[in-house]
């Protein structure tokens, strides 16, 4: 089970809840690297407010101004059920990174908080809408079903 990754948020599109951008939206926008749309959720909430993982080993942690900014790649462990597929999860935009590369963490430690870092489109803007303040702080999670 993949846990909600923004403490106390709530995973519904803006206004029922903290998802300011989708999966897939906004093509125009991402088109420049290659990619038809958006390719996670943004969450956007306070900043500072607790990350939290879902089980696994951390696979990436670092600063890529350019892109995510700061922030942590999770191999899950591999799902108990037939398949044996695990997945990739991506804490993007971060302001604390609170885990190192190779650590396994639980569910629901905090591993880090919310930010601004990196690629962040701010502002009143078509492809940003209403976000808080305007500010663009927000954690993108992007999740991808690998296989063994």
């Amino acid at each position: 089970m993949i846990i909600n990754p923004a403490k106390k948020s709530k995973l519904f599109d803006y206004p029922r809840g903290h998802i300011y951008q989708g999966f897939g939206e906004n093509p125009a926008l991402y088109a420049f690297l290659g990619i038809n749309g958006h390719n996670g959720i943004d969450i956007a909430m306070p900043e500072g407010t607790p990350i939290l993982a879902t089980a696994g080993v951390v696979c990436e942690a670092k600063n890529t101004p350019e892109g995510y900014g700061k922030h942590i790649k999770i191999l899950t462990d591999p799902d108990t059920d037939t398949d044996g597929n695990y997945h990739e999860l991506t804490f993007g935009h971060l302001r604390d990174i609170f885990i190192p590369l190779g650590m396994r963490v639980k569910d629901s430690q905090i591993i880090g908080t919310m930010g601004n870092t990196g690629f962040v489109i701010s502002g009143n803007t078509s492809f940003w809408g209403n976000a808080p303040a305007g500010r663009g702080v927000h954690l993108h999670f992007g999740i991808r079903e690998c296989s063994l």
